[in-house]
């Protein structure tokens, strides 16, 4: 599976690093909309590795409904090579309607099916992605 940039993964650490031990923050800048970032699942199945499941999403609200426009949902790994820690995407969501999935992962957060192009072209939007949340101001926060 492909990992994010260099670039992308500073910034998604310094997202992570805002969610403090809670594993939860929500971000503003001024005429942006919100940015939330939440641990949703950690796990450790091998011995000195451990598996983050993290969803990152720029929110507004419709009729009541609070939309994601997008969220990325990623897998963070860290002990098992040397581009420590390595953020791989692996869900897409663009609310009303779009929804894509990059990589199937095991109860243990283990990848075991993956879809390279899917994969390869989140990537991409990723990079693009993490420099404008820097460029918004919301990492000034973190």
């Amino acid at each position: 599976m492909k990992h994010t940039s260099k670039t992308a993964t500073k910034t998604l650490e310094k997202l992570r690093a805002a969610a403090g031990p809670a594993g939860y923050a929500s971000l503003t800048a001024p005429g942006f909309m919100p940015l939330h970032v939440e641990m949703i699942d950690q796990r450790e199945p091998l011995t000195g590795a451990t598996f983050e499941l993290w969803a990152i999403s720029h929110t507004y609200e419709q009729n009541g409904d609070l939309m994601r426009d997008p969220e990325v949902v990623f897998l963070r790994i860290e002990g098992l090579n040397f581009d420590d820690p390595s953020w791989y995407p692996v869900e897409y969501r663009q609310d009303p309607i779009v929804w894509s999935i990059s990589a199937k992962l095991s109860p243990d957060l283990i990848p075991v099916k993956f879809y390279p192009r899917r994969q390869r072209d989140l990537c991409s939007f990723v990079t693009t992605w993490c420099s404008n949340i820097n460029s918004q101001g919301h990492t000034a926060q973190a």
